[in-house]
């Protein structure tokens, strides 16, 4: 989703609401119905993954490993010359595919798109850094949170209108994202706010301020309760020519 830039602030703020990025958790029954569904997805890290016994030599490639209850996955990696292939049959529990790219393991960017029956199509971003392996944990919701009874990118909005640029960092000219994680509580309130990349403490000090101070969502729902459901969003700072010192030291 690209940036929206508000002009009637001195100093031009940015944010941008990310798509659902993690599981909802707290969250175990199923569905009789898929129709009007949403992929919720969230990367496992190191502690959480479970041992993967007997994967298949990779031969130069990557391996992705997607753990979830829904049946009938439909994985693809977009991009020329970009290929998916199935390395062992889903065995209820997770999906196990090797990611293929001209057959030159440094192009490690990938998106992959995520689709079933019922469903509404998801693209995902896969990074492989050092590791040759990215796990996921992948569910769904039958409806997203809603803020001031619209939808999520709302909040975007009202984030640029309240935000307040750091005096500090407007006079060394700081720019730059601050990515905020945080969860809409099966209660509707912002809860788990952390800063999952910084800038400069005063702009992730004030990022952190004005999400600690979003007025009470409608809460995700699945199977007709609430359930917890984490966001990224990006907080973009960004000074206008005529407010940038002339040196920054």
């Amino acid at each position: 989703m690209k940036p929206r830039f508000f002009n009637s602030l001195t100093a031009v703020v940015a944010a941008v609401v990310a798509t659902a990025a993690f599981f909802p958790a707290g969250s175990e029954a199923r569905a009789n119905s898929d129709e009007g569904k949403h992929f919720v997805l969230r990367l496992l890290n190191e502690e959480e993954v479970p041992g993967i016994d007997d994967l298949p030599e990779m031969d130069g490639a990557f391996a992705l490993v997607l753990y979830s209850e829904i049946d009938g996955l439909e994985v693809k990696a977009l991009g020329k010359r970009r290929s998916v292939r199935e390395m062992q049959p889903y065995d209820g529990e997770k999906y196990v595919f090797a990611l293929a790219s001209d057959g030159k393991r440094a192009k490690s960017e990938y998106v992959i798109r995520l689709s079933r029956n019922g469903y509404e199509e998801k693209d995902f971003d896969v990074s492989f850094r050092e590791d040759s392996l990215q796990t996921f944990e992948i569910d769904y919701i039958d409806e997203l949170p809603r803020f001031l009874g619209e939808s999520a990118d709302s909040f975007k909005e009202w984030v640029s209108s309240n935000l307040k640029y750091p005096e500090g960092a407007l006079g060394r000219g700081a720019e730059g994202t601050v990515v905020i994680n945080f969860a809409v509580g099966e209660n509707g309130y912002l809860t788990d706010i952390t800063v999952a990349k910084g800038v400069a403490p005063d702009l992730d000090a004030e990022a952190v301020r004005i999400i600690s101070m979003s007025p009470k969502w409608t809460p995700a729902l699945k199977d007709g309760n609430p359930v917890k459901l984490y966001f990224q969003f990006p907080v973009i700072f960004l000074l206008r020519d005529s407010k940038r010192p002339s040196q920054v030291l």
